[in-house]
């Protein structure tokens, strides 16, 4: 799964099919996937895409975007694990 957001980041981000889907959509979704799945000690992968991003293809408004993407995977991620009740969570989310 790690794997598979690198590549599936550079593809996306060189060829520029579904440019703005991936960074909006199935970045969150990867991240939070890869959260959930396997906890923090793999998202690395993310963090190792978001420098290929900015170095390698020297695309720095993408690696923002995707910068954000990442952060909100993980936050929606931990909220998701957590075990409380759901106003909890909208309650935490708001802030």
């Amino acid at each position: 799964l790690s794997a598979l957001f690198v590549v599936s980041s550079m593809i996306a981000i060189y060829t520029g099919i579904a440019y703005t889907l991936y960074l909006d959509m199935v970045v969150p979704l990867f991240v939070c996937l890869i959260y959930m799945r396997l906890d923090l000690r793999h998202i690395t992968s993310s963090i190792t895409s978001l420098l290929i991003v900015t170095f390698a293809i020297g695309d720095v408004a993408s690696a923002v975007w995707m910068s954000q993407g990442i952060l909100m995977g993980l936050i929606c991620g931990y909220f998701i694990r957590k075990r409380e009740t759901i106003f909890d969570d909208l309650f935490y989310s708001a802030i």
